[in-house]
């Protein structure tokens, strides 16, 4: 059954030389507990999507649908986790991953042991009462997870959450990620422009063209788990997904 289904899509936005479709009729749909990327070229408006199911931005047509029923927005259903780890410098570790259930207003008493447990399960178990401006970017980014799996969501809406990191970190990263979405299986909608961190993390890519966006190709990803780069299969998905993003947004031409 598909938990997310998005219909005809359509999101424009006023410019200095007039209005600019950016999303043009986008349609998908997600299973539960499916891990799906949104892949494209840099500007294509994978972030304005997100903003957009998040419920962040109004859309200008379309509809969304969610376990079956239509909804505005996923506002109330998704966790969204963006590139920067927006963790409040005056707070504690463990009282950043403790925001949400304080908004929410659930006793510390029940949502303290699950802050415990996931820091652990992220490898920071003993960082508890250092501040972010004591730890590393990764290591921020771990806090982000950890506070992003703790509001218990039925979907994550991941945007680029590892794109400003080292290629080690973000590839520890990857694991870390993958290692818990298979413990809590929640439904993953990832955003990258990384060819091949999509095809390492996804049972699903939708491939996005240059604005006005389009899905390209929904491209399933049978590869088993994990996955290496020097795969041959992985090598050959790869190119086929580079070939159809260049396709796409050609490079410009050279000055003669």
């Amino acid at each position: 059954m598909a938990s997310l289904e998005i219909r005809e899509i359509r999101k424009s936005f006023e410019t200095e030389q007039g209005r600019m479709t950016v999303l043009d009729g986008l349609s998908f749909r997600v299973r539960d507990g499916e891990f799906v990327s949104v892949l494209g070229p840099s500007g294509c408006g994978k972030s304005t999507l997100l903003n957009i199911l998040s419920g962040l931005l109004p859309y200008d047509e379309g509809e969304i649908y969610w376990e079956g029923q239509r909804v505005p927005h996923l506002r109330s259903r998704a966790a969204y986790m963006i590139q920067k780890d927006l963790l409040l410098p005056w707070r504690r570790v463990l009282e950043n991953v403790l925001l949400f259930p304080e908004i929410l207003g659930i006793p510390r008493g029940e949502s303290e042991p699950k802050a415990r447990t996931l820091l652990m399960e992220v490898g920071l178990q003993g960082f508890e009462r250092h501040y972010p401006h004591q730890l590393s970017g990764g290591m921020r980014q771990r806090v982000a997870l950890a506070r992003t799996l703790i509001a218990n969501k039925d979907i994550l809406l991941l945007d680029e959450p590892f794109g400003a990191l080292d290629a080690i970190t973000r590839a520890n990263l990857q694991d870390l990620l993958l290692h818990l979405w298979h413990r809590y299986r929640p439904t993953i909608l990832f955003v990258t422009h990384d060819i091949e961190e999509a095809l390492l993390l996804s049972d699903r890519i939708l491939v996005l063209s240059a604005v006005p966006a389009r899905i390209l190709e929904d491209l399933a990803v049978s590869l088993p788990r994990p996955r290496e780069v020097t795969d041959p299969a992985f090598i050959q998905l790869k190119a086929h997904l580079l070939r159809l993003l260049r396709k796409s947004h050609p490079p410009p031409e050279r000055a003669t």
